[in-house]
């Protein structure tokens, strides 16, 4: 179809569409847009009662006509980036495949005819999550554009960075406040639950190790002091400077791996000394002063390999990595740029190797995308003691509570 048979097309819709509103009746398309939406299967992008719902600009013009939502979702709402299912996000495609936004930069619809023909028969990722999904224009080259059939290339524009959640869905274990910005900040809120499962709750947590560096040294000294903590009694291999590189080296003296025994030992054979049954890692803080994220995300499940391969009875919970100061010097790829994208890798994988993810870095984010000035205790990336009391355990309590719902 030329430029200009197109065009004409479009305001046939248009003027269709239009009519139904007035007259509240099903349209039928034309016939050459039938054929065009014939030739592929888009119900793995698109649901009409979704689109109907999650759009009400659009609702209210056109109605329910499942042929017209499906006619503006290809001709308009693609390359808008609308949400057409809850299973698809084109943002949150776009995270999970950077090699595809070297292709295709932001021309939006490209992802969703992607995923269509190729990317859901080839496994590709797609991240659900709005609140996993980092700024995805930081992910798009300044220079990057397609080429149309006649050879120009389109001028690139900024892609949205803001995700909007589907409406009427809320998150009820969080809290939102306002901060002086006007911006909304979430706090956990603890679930509550009664006697048993608070036993099964600590019970959980006796059987759990907790792995990563001086972050978590700190939680560890908090929950030392708190013996109220449903994680008083779970077991940490933590080290200051502690990295995945060092995690994967071989232990020595002069190792920087943590002591069990009163000898360092690699994680994966002081896990299985201490027969513990729930492995939650956290690393990323000194990895990513040398690399990028995504070297760092293949390591890290390097490391979740190693583990396995001694201890295959063993489940597996990666906890996103937190932020930084606002301000704070950036040292490498240790910035608030890289770390969520590091932190949407991780999610992808738990999500296609079947791990479970404690998403944590979100709770201590200010309006600004930063560690909370209240939560730092050195300006840079360590915590203070609330941090870890109104952020970490409710986060961990109600991880663990999901995880026992689904018989993990």
């Amino acid at each position: 179809m030329n430029k200009k048979n197109s065009f004409i097309a479009k305001r046939i819709i248009a003027a269709l569409m239009a009519i139904a509103l007035i007259v509240g009746a099903t349209v039928a398309l034309p016939q050459t847009e039938i054929k065009t939406q014939a030739a592929n299967d888009y119900s793995c992008v698109f649901n009409a009662n979704y689109y109907y719902s999650a759009n009400p600009d659009v609702a209210l013009i056109i109605g329910s006509s499942y042929e017209l939502l499906q006619a503006h979702f290809i001709n308009y709402g693609m390359a808008e980036g609308r949400q057409g299912c809850e299973s698809f996000n084109v943002y949150g495609y776009m995270a999970a495949n950077p090699d595809l936004v070297l292709l295709y930069g932001n021309n939006l619809k490209a992802y969703y005819m992607h995923y269509v023909v190729f990317g859901k028969d080839e496994g590709r990722e797609v991240i659900t999550d709005p609140a996993l999904i980092p700024d995805i224009s930081l992910l798009i080259p300044e220079t990057t554009g397609e080429q149309n059939n006649t050879g120009d290339t389109p001028k690139v524009t900024p892609v949205p960075t803001q995700i909007t959640p589907t409406p009427g869905v809320q998150d009820n274990k969080n809290d939102t406040s306002q901060d002086s910005n006007n911006s909304k900040v979430v706090n956990p809120v603890k679930t509550k639950v009664n006697a048993t499962v608070q036993k099964q709750v600590e019970d959980y947590f006796t059987k759990s190790v907790f792995v990563g560096d001086s972050i978590m040294v700190g939680y560890r000294n908090f929950v030392a002091k708190t013996p109220e903590s449903p994680v008083s009694k779970a077991q940490f291999l933590a080290a200051t400077s502690f990295s995945i590189t060092h995690a994967l080296n071989p232990a020595s003296k002069d190792s920087l791996q943590p002591v069990y025994q009163g000898k360092k030992r690699n994680v994966w054979e002081s896990i299985s000394l201490m027969g513990a049954k729930h492995v939650f890692l956290m690393f990323g803080t000194n990895d990513l002063i040398s690399k990028n994220a995504y070297v760092v995300e293949e390591q890290m499940f390097k490391l979740v390999d190693k583990i396995l391969e001694v201890n295959p009875d063993v489940d597996i919970h990666i906890i996103s990595m937190t932020p930084i100061a606002g301000g704070a010097q950036q040292k490498g790829a240790l910035n608030n740029t890289s770390i969520p994208i590091y932190n949407s890798r991780l999610y992808a994988d738990c999500v296609k190797k079947g791990y479970s993810y404690v998403e944590l870095h979100k709770y201590m984010l200010d309006a600004n995308g930063d560690l909370r000035k209240e939560y730092c205790s050195d300006k840079f990336v360590h915590l203070l003691p609330v941090a870890y009391e109104n952020g970490w355990e409710p986060v961990f309590f109600n991880h663990v509570v999901n995880c026992l719902k689904k018989g993990k």
